[in-house]
């Protein structure tokens, strides 16, 4: 069993926080400072990032749910809110099919339920073979921007600089066993369509990561569900709409615990 390292704050019902690719725990901090006066807020390094080392040179995302849910029980968490950025949000569907009784609610920040098309699938694998020919911190120098509205880059240099720093501290070895990861990732459709517990989805209308009528689409699919789309936002709405998406968390979060 890998280590995973992981922060937390405050005390209540416990909410954990899943980063996206090449991101790190880091990622949550102001939302753990801000929520932690109501819930126990859980930000875990997902395995191969941040200061958790990486489980194997290839991986499923069924593979980092079955970790994510043996450190839960190490945790002692039995019921707990799931939130995921991107790669976060996809690791918290297959996370949500297998371990449904665990979760209290789910949360899809910038993520989505939908496989890879085949452009997709060709542009990741294509991301492995540059990766792994040139290196991380190539790769994040390109990419990391891409993830923030393009008309608001000066305002967000900062966020857009340390998201660089962290993002180079990745393996090439994680990016790329990640990236196949996300691409053979299955579809969630129906999981969406028959699952009852109450979902968040938050989504950028300038996302180039996750088009924007996609996450229109996939929040009609969940029954009990609470969409927010942000305006002139990417990828990263945690730093573009900070104040926006803490109150957005915060009023789901009381919401699905009556508080």
């Amino acid at each position: 069993m890998n280590k995973i390292k992981f922060s937390e704050s405050g005390q209540g019902h416990p909410v954990i926080f899943l980063h996206g690719f090449c991101e790190s725990k880091e990622l949550w901090g102001d939302f753990e400072s801000h929520l932690s006066s109501d819930f126990r807020v859980i930000s875990p390094d997902l395995p191969g990032f941040g200061e958790s080392p990486i489980p194997s040179e290839k991986f499923s995302l069924e593979d980092i749910a079955d970790i994510i849910n043996q450190w839960t029980d190490d945790q002692c968490l039995d019921h707990f809110t799931l939130i995921g950025h991107s790669l976060g949000g996809y690791i918290s569907l297959a996370f949500a099919k297998k371990y449904p009784e665990k979760l209290d609610a789910l949360g899809l920040f910038h993520s989505s339920i939908f496989a890879d098309t085949d452009e997709k699938k060709e542009t990741r694998s294509k991301t492995i073979d540059f990766i792994n020919s040139n290196g991380i911190s190539l790769f994040i120098d390109n990419f990391v921007p891409n993830l923030f509205y393009k008309d608001r880059h000066y305002e967000l240099k900062e966020a857009i600089e340390n998201q660089k720093t962290i993002g180079k501290k990745t393996s090439a070895a994680a990016a790329s066993a990640y990236m196949a990861a996300m691409r053979d990732r299955s579809d969630s459709e129906d999981f969406a369509k028959k699952f009852e517990k109450p979902t968040l989805v938050i989504a950028g209308v300038h996302d180039t990561s996750v088009p924007f009528e996609k996450s229109e689409e996939q929040a009609s699919y969940f029954k009990n569900v609470t969409a927010h789309f942000l305006q002139e936002t990417g990828h990263m709405g945690m730093f573009e709409r900070e104040k926006d998406t803490l109150i957005y968390v915060g009023e789901f979060l009381k919401k699905v615990y009556h508080q």
